[in-house]
């Protein structure tokens, strides 16, 4: 793997606080001793879905997003950031993306997403707010509930 990309990836800054204590706790919980970055991944997936609820509506932006640790529950934005800090601190290279969700119905909302870079393969998606049945008007009713995004 590309170390520069590993580190600038990995590192914590001021979105992500992959350096956070409660964070670093949470995740050396959720992985245990996995070490494949991918289950790992797929473990801190399971335990979001298992443990919050996402919020329908965009909260105010002054809301912290490691009040989903709290709370349990949060907005898109709140599942991105706290993903791309559980995976940060296992080691995994993510991202935040953002964007407008669009439904069938041509309604839009904000959206975030992460991505996680697996060596060997390349970034790929993972929306974990989609993955908790954030209500929008979806394109195709192939996708159930809690499939790995």
């Amino acid at each position: 793997m590309n170390q520069a990309l590993y580190e600038k990836y990995t590192k914590a800054d001021e979105l992500v606080a992959s350096d956070n204590e409660k964070i670093l706790d949470l995740s050396n919980k959720i992985v245990g001793k996995e070490t494949n970055p991918y289950k790992k991944a797929r473990l801190i997936y399971d335990y979001m879905l298992e443990n919050f609820s996402v919020l329908n509506k965009v909260r105010n932006n002054d809301a912290d997003p490691l009040d989903l640790l709290k709370k349990s529950d949060g907005d898109t934005y709140d599942y991105a950031v706290i993903f791309a800090s559980l995976a940060r601190a296992a080691g995994i290279p993510t991202l935040i993306d953002s964007g407008i969700l669009i439904g069938q119905d041509l309604t839009t909302q904000a959206h975030w997403w992460n991505e996680i870079y697996l060596a060997g393969f390349g970034w790929f998606p993972v929306d974990v707010a989609l993955g908790d049945n954030l209500e929008y008007k979806r394109w195709s009713d192939s996708l159930e509930n809690k499939d790995y995004y």
